[in-house]
């Protein structure tokens, strides 16, 4: 509960959303603008609004409860395939899991800033135990935010899911290419299509 309260705004939205394809009527409405369309990619949410709408009675009936355990499958997923492609890019398992490591435990370029500034100052870095690192870039310099591993793990799960689902797609291509059979190249082709889906540039990327 306290850990989501830091993220308020992105999960009620979400909340807002599942509930409101748990209606299954298209187009799902903006609930926060009801006469008006979705315009926002929704792929994602589909999952949890339809288990969370159809489970028996029980803890799967809430759609928060469905909209936690869905990131954190995708996260599993995403972390797994962005492995898998280093491990075949590296070659063995070891270095791949340390460099898989180290980017989701040391990603913030903004934390780096902020330990620098702490150490220049003298001040301590139990300092970094009240400061809000996500929001630095903001702050500090009037930047805007940009997602990376941690963020995503922490709170778009559906950038984390495209990304996954692209992984997917890039390691059919590192290991094979234009050699793959049919069914690998085809298997790509609907990852890369479903990582669209979820998240329109991401899967452009990842398919460019």
């Amino acid at each position: 509960r306290y850990y989501r309260a830091y993220f308020t705004a992105d999960f009620v939205w979400h909340s807002a959303l599942a509930y409101e394809l748990g209606k299954f009527s298209l187009p799902p409405r903006n609930p926060y603008m009801a006469p008006r369309p979705m315009n926002y990619y929704w792929t994602y949410f589909l999952l949890p609004a339809t288990v969370a709408e159809t489970a028996p009675a029980g803890i799967l009936r809430d759609v928060q409860a469905c909209l936690k355990a869905n990131a954190m499958l995708s996260g599993v997923l995403m972390i797994g395939a962005l492995f898998l492609l280093v491990r075949t890019a590296a070659g063995r398992a070891a270095p791949a899991g340390v460099a898989v490591i180290l980017v989701v435990l040391a990603a913030s370029a903004e934390g780096t800033y902020e330990i620098w500034t702490l150490l220049s100052s003298g001040r301590p870095l139990s300092a970094l135990l009240d400061t809000n690192i996500d929001a630095i870039t903001a702050w500090r310099f009037g930047g805007l935010r940009i997602d990376n591993v941690p963020r995503s793990l922490w709170y778009t799960p559906q950038h984390t899911t495209s990304i996954a689902l692209g992984l997917t797609g890039l390691l059919v291509a590192a290991l094979a290419g234009a050699r793959a059979r049919i069914a690998a190249i085809a298997g790509a082709g609907l990852a890369l299509g479903l990582a669209t889906t979820l998240n329109p540039l991401l899967g452009v990327v990842c398919a460019a």
